[in-house]
């Protein structure tokens, strides 16, 4: 709830309102997609933290540039996936949908990297710190 607080500046309700609210009005249905996409990017966030521990400087720097451009692309991706309700009151809440979904699945990816033990191109190498 902290980091919905600090990105959303949200603060005048508790973690509880704001998700038995997701089905109400079109602005808590908003904010409860963002706490969502927040609690996924927080994980994402770990996933990355615990792969980057693995990796040696080059591959360190390729994962860095890698997590960079993913970033980029998602959130462009994301602006065009919702353009048809650009301007409107749902934009937000379907830019965070779709922020959310990606991110799930990003996480996977970077934990299958983590946990990833085939020598056959499949997996980026691992070089403990």
């Amino acid at each position: 709830m902290k980091e919905f607080v600090r990105r959303t500046g949200v603060t005048y309700v508790t973690e509880k309102e704001l998700l038995d609210s997701c089905d109400g009005a079109q602005r808590s249905m908003t904010w409860c997609a963002e706490y969502h996409f927040i609690e996924r990017d927080l994980e994402l966030n770990d996933a990355y933290r615990d792969l980057k521990n693995n990796l040696d400087e080059r591959d360190l720097n390729k994962l860095v540039a890698a997590q960079r451009a993913w970033i980029a692309f998602r959130d462009r991706d994301c602006a065009f996936s919702a353009s048809d309700v650009e301007g409107g009151s749902m934009h937000p809440m379907v830019v965070s949908i779709c922020k959310q979904e990606m991110t799930e699945d990003r996480i996977g990816e970077l934990k299958h990297y983590a946990a990833c033990t085939s020598v056959r191109g499949t997996c980026p190498p691992r070089h403990p710190r």
